[in-house]
């Protein structure tokens, strides 16, 4: 398993309470934060494809916010920002501005961030 996988297990396994019926009524939402530019997203497409395998599906029992913007951390920023209003239980930001942008936005969201630099530093 590689790096990528690992994370989007990890994500997976941290959804699961609520495929299990821990939270009965609610619906898990992850928010998307990047600036994939190919679509869709081979990150998104990896992500959902880990979730499947864990019993969550977009549209069944899962809803994804995607707010896969251009580049720039004003675009990014305002991305986070409506993350944080839309009340997702997660952001999973990919890339060092979108990770800076999701950090700022929120202290009470986890953020799992996908990425080769290190996220303290940034």
């Amino acid at each position: 398993m590689n790096r990528r996988q690992t994370v989007f297990a990890l994500i997976a396994i941290g959804a699961t309470p609520f495929a299990s019926g821990q939270q009965p009524g609610k619906v898990p939402v992850i928010g998307l934060l990047g600036n994939d530019l190919v679509r869709p997203s081979p990150n998104s497409t990896a992500l959902l494809d880990a979730l499947r395998g864990r019993g969550l599906e977009s549209g069944r029992n899962l809803r994804v916010d995607d707010r896969i913007v251009p580049e720039g951390y004003a675009s990014m920023a305002n991305g986070a920002a409506a993350l944080v209003t839309a009340g997702v239980n997660v952001i999973v930001a990919y890339g060092a501005t979108a990770t800076s942008a999701a950090a700022k936005a929120t202290r009470s969201i986890p953020i799992v961030t996908v990425m080769g630099a290190d996220p303290v530093v940034i």
